[in-house]
């Protein structure tokens, strides 16, 4: 799905470090003995590539916007159950799936960085919707 999608590279290698859980989120930071403070995030919870983008309060409120839009009736809660809830509810292409995917990822990947390096907090977790919608349109 991913390789053969029209993104850019850099977020095609981006994807696939989400799903080899090898972005680097504070959990991963941490394991790898990273040395300096590891770096913050939208919530003090431990950071780990599920919660950032999936369980943490920031990004559940992102995915029910889009449910919201599409109609769905529940939000994935991991990468795993995140394809058999586009099936479910977004009912075309294994692609459209993965743009949709990538788009709310990039989108929380970019604000949560923003936060870490340049102390730039989103005001509303519908901004990161806004961006997913922007790269989707880009």
């Amino acid at each position: 799905r991913i390789w053969k999608a029209k993104f850019p590279y850099k977020i095609k290698i981006f994807i696939w470090l989400i799903e080899q859980g090898a972005i680097l989120t504070k959990d991963n930071v941490l394991r790898r003995k990273w040395v300096g403070d590891p770096s913050s995030s939208f919530c003090d919870d431990m950071e780990s590539t599920n919660h950032l983008f999936f369980t943490c309060h920031t990004a559940k409120v992102a995915w029910s916007i889009v449910c919201s839009y599409i109609g769905a009736d529940n939000i994935p809660n991991s990468l795993d159950q995140l394809w058999n809830w586009c099936r479910a509810w977004i009912p075309t292409s294994a692609q459209v799936h993965a743009y949709v995917l990538v788009a709310i990822c990039w989108a929380t990947w970019k604000a949560r960085n923003n936060l870490c390096f340049n102390a730039k907090l989103i005001h509303h977790p519908f901004e990161i919707v806004c961006h997913a919608c922007a790269f989707l349109t880009f």
